[in-house]
C-alpha cells in the first residue's frame, strides 16, 4: 500500500517539520552521502506528510551536474532527500552513468525503508557481508524480486539492463 502510494503521481505529498527554536529563515545545506556509505541505517522519521494542491517549490540542486530544467531533476532532488541515492561526489550525481545491479536493488531496498530481511545468509558467492548492498540483495531474493543471475551469483558491479530494471520495478510494486 504505501509503495503504491509512493508510485502515485495524481497526489502531491508535502511535509511539514515542526520549528525547533525560533522561526529559521534560512534551511541549513544538507550534507550528500556518497552512492556506497558505511552505515545503511536511515534516521527515524518524525515527519507527518500532508496533502496540498499545489506542489512546493523544489529545493536547488547541490550537484553540479544537475540542473533545474532537466527531465530528472525533480526525480534525482527527490531520492537524494529521501535517502534513497546519494551522489557520486559530494557535488556531482552523474546521471549519465549506468547503474549496476547492487545499487538498483539498493534504491528499491531504501525506497521500502531498509526493511531487514528474516535471514542474514546470502547464497550468493559474489556478494560479500560487508557490501553497501548486502542487506539491500539479501531484503530483495526474500521477496521475490530477483533470484541472482545463477544460483551462486547475484553479480552485484554489472550493468543493470533495461529488462532486469523492469522487472525489479514490477516484482517489487505487485510484491512478487
Amino acid at each position: 500500500e504505501d509503495v503504491r502510494r509512493l508510485h502515485d503521481t495524481s497526489t502531491v505529498v508535502t511535509y511539514t517539520f515542526p520549528v525547533l527554536e525560533e522561526e529559521k529563515t534560512e534551511e541549513p545545506e544538507k550534507p550528500t552521502q556518497s552512492e556506497n556509505p558505511q552505515t545503511t541505517e536511515k534516521p527515524a522519521e518524525t515527519d507527518t506528510p500532508t496533502q496540498t494542491e499545489k506542489p512546493q517549490e523544489t529545493p536547488k540542486s547541490s550537484f553540479v551536474d544537475v540542473e533545474k530544467g532537466q527531465y530528472y531533476y525533480d526525480a534525482v532532488m527527490w531520492a537524494a532527500n529521501e535517502d534513497i541515492t546519494g551522489g557520486t561526489s559530494d557535488t556531482t550525481f552523474s546521471p549519465d552513468v549506468t547503474c549496476t545491479r547492487g545499487q538498483v536493488v539498493t534504491f528499491l531496498w531504501r525506497t521500502a525503508g531498509q526493511p531487514e530481511a528474516k535471514s542474514n545468509k546470502c547464497n550468493f558467492t559474489d556478494v560479500k557481508s560487508d557490501s553497501y548492498y548486502y542487506k539491500a540483495v539479501l531484503w530483495a531474493v526474500e521477496q521475490g524480486i530477483t533470484g541472482g543471475t545463477s544460483a551462486t551469483t547475484f553479480s552485484p558491479e554489472d550493468s543493470c539492463t533495461r529488462g532486469q530494471v523492469v522487472t525489479f520495478l514490477y516484482r517489487f510494486i505487485n510484491g512478487q
